[in-house]
């Protein structure tokens, strides 16, 4: 990348690095590619709280539960009064 555009953007942003990482990091759970624990061990963060606060300061919901496990518990979204999102 040229000194000059790494300049500007890291005028604006701050540590390009760190600011791409996080890019990847959302971008990667928005699209479930990434685990909340995986996002965690990515920031370097200690705690999975510390990732949630980190998605969620930026409007992703976290969901930390494998789906197969509410269809076991009969928890299925439209089922027992658990509706989906929309």
């Amino acid at each position: 990348m040229p000194d000059n555009v790494r300049s500007a953007l890291e005028s604006r942003w701050g540590d390009l690095s760190q600011r791409l990482t996080e890019r990847v990091a959302l971008d990667g759970y928005q699209r479930g590619l990434l685990s909340l624990a995986q996002v965690r061990r990515l920031l370097g963060f200690a705690t999975r709280w510390e990732a949630q606060e980190f998605l969620g300061s930026r409007g992703i919901s976290v969901v930390d539960f494998d789906p197969s496990e509410l269809d076991r518990e009969g928890c299925a979204p439209g089922v027992g009064g658990f509706a989906p999102v929309v």
